[in-house]
């Protein structure tokens, strides 16, 4: 994977988790908000470790 598609597929992580995060705060499901924070955190591991 290249340097610009990694960065292109975090943007797309954030983004796609963030909005779900948001979405579950809004619905008062605090667990809810902290799975999708863990879903972005383990996708972005993956990401890095494929760049290494």
């Amino acid at each position: 994977m290249s340097n610009e598609e990694a960065a292109m597929m975090i943007q797309r992580i954030i983004r796609n988790e963030l909005d779900d995060c948001e979405r579950a705060i809004k619905n008062d499901d605090p667990q809810k908000a902290l799975s999708e924070l863990d879903d972005a955190v383990r996708k972005l591991k993956r990401v890095v470790a494929s760049l290494h």
